[in-house]
C-alpha cells in the first residue's frame, strides 16, 4: 500500500493541468503586429499581393511566436490591400474568394522577449535532480525492507 501511495505522490508532482481562457477578440498576427479582425469585407479588386499567411492556429490563450491567429487555421494566407499601408490594415482570406479587413491593434509582446532566454535547461536540470532523488529514495527503501524481512 505505501508503494501505490509513492507512486500516486510522484504521478502528481508530474501531472499538472494546461489553463485556458478565451480571447477577448478574433485577430491574425503578421510581422510582430496584432491585427483585429473585423466584419468588413474587403473587394477582390483592392486586394494586392500575399504577404503572409498563418503558421499556427491556437484557441487557447498564450504566447506563441511567428504568424498566428485565434480564428483562422494554419495555411490562411494575409494580403495586401491596395492604397493603405500594411502596417494600418491587411486581408485575410476567409474561404475561396472572400477577404475580410484586419485593422493594425499593437505590437506582439511575444516578439519583444529575447529569443533565448536561457531558463528552460534550469527547469530540465531540476526535474532531472528530483528524479532522481525519488529513484534513490524508492531504492533507499526497498532495500530497507527487504532486510527487514
Amino acid at each position: 500500500m505505501k508503494k501505490i501511495a509513492t507512486l500516486m505522490c510522484i504521478f502528481f508532482l508530474f501531472v499538472h493541468t494546461e489553463a485556458s481562457a478565451s480571447w477577448a477578440y478574433s485577430f491574425v498576427v503578421y510581422n510582430s503586429s496584432v491585427y483585429a479582425v473585423t466584419m468588413e469585407e474587403v473587394s477582390s479588386e483592392l486586394i494586392g499581393n500575399q504577404i503572409g499567411k498563418v503558421t499556427r492556429f491556437s484557441d487557447k490563450e498564450g504566447t506563441y511566436r511567428g504568424n498566428f491567429s485565434n480564428q483562422y487555421p494554419k495555411g490562411t494566407p494575409y494580403y495586401a490591400i491596395n492604397g493603405i499601408d500594411f502596417k494600418q490594415q491587411i486581408a485575410v482570406k476567409t474561404d475561396a474568394d472572400t477577404y475580410v479587413k484586419a485593422v493594425y491593434q499593437r505590437t506582439y509582446a511575444a516578439d519583444e522577449r529575447p529569443k533565448n532566454n536561457g531558463l528552460w535547461w534550469m527547469y530540465m536540470i531540476g526535474a532531472a535532480l528530483l528524479v532522481l532523488v525519488v529513484l534513490v529514495v524508492f531504492v533507499v527503501y526497498n532495500r530497507r525492507s527487504r532486510r527487514k524481512q
